[in-house]
């Protein structure tokens, strides 16, 4: 915005999620005037560690993946809303929309995603037509970043092919 308010980036808030994809995007961030809120501890070092504004949402932490999740973690998610999320996924399905393997992440996306003013999914070409246990938002809802154009039947939905 160039009419005289503030940028679109000012008091931002952006939700991470537990995807390596997502932590090697990390160095490449450059708004220092965001606040970032992840439930990942590994995220949240990496955030802090370039100097950027980092709150983790509290919650049981997993033991893989450092993730905090469970009802807590979803209590203290709701009282956010986003300007914009970047999550993972699993799958990609026409079908069943987003999916992953647990309930307990399905229930931490689907709160973010619900609480976003926009939402991106970073999914390669390989999570497309995959289907995982649990799903968390239908392709609507979301724009999908992927590297390579998925086939026909996913036109009606905004996906981003990225260099």
């Amino acid at each position: 915005m160039t009419n005289g308010s503030a940028p679109w980036y000012k008091n931002i808030r952006l939700q991470l999620k537990i995807i390596y994809t997502l932590y090697l995007t990390i160095p490449y961030l450059q708004e220092k005037d965001a606040v970032y809120i992840t439930n990942d501890v590994s995220h949240a070092v990496q955030l802090i560690s370039h100097g950027f504004t980092t709150t983790i949402i509290g919650g049981t932490m997993k033991l893989v993946t450092y993730a905090t999740v469970g009802a807590s973690a979803v209590e203290n998610l709701r009282r956010y809303n986003f300007t914009i999320g970047f999550f993972g996924t699993n799958g990609v399905s026409i079908k069943a929309g987003l999916t992953t393997p647990t309930d307990e992440e399905a229930m931490m996306k689907e709160t973010a995603i619900n609480h976003c003013k926009k939402a991106y999914i970073l999914a390669d070409n390989s999570k497309f037509g995959k289907i995982t246990p649990f799903s968390f938002s239908s392709l609507d809802k979301v724009t999908v970043i992927t590297n390579k154009q998925p086939d026909e039947t996913y036109a009606h939905y905004d996906i981003v092919v990225a260099g």
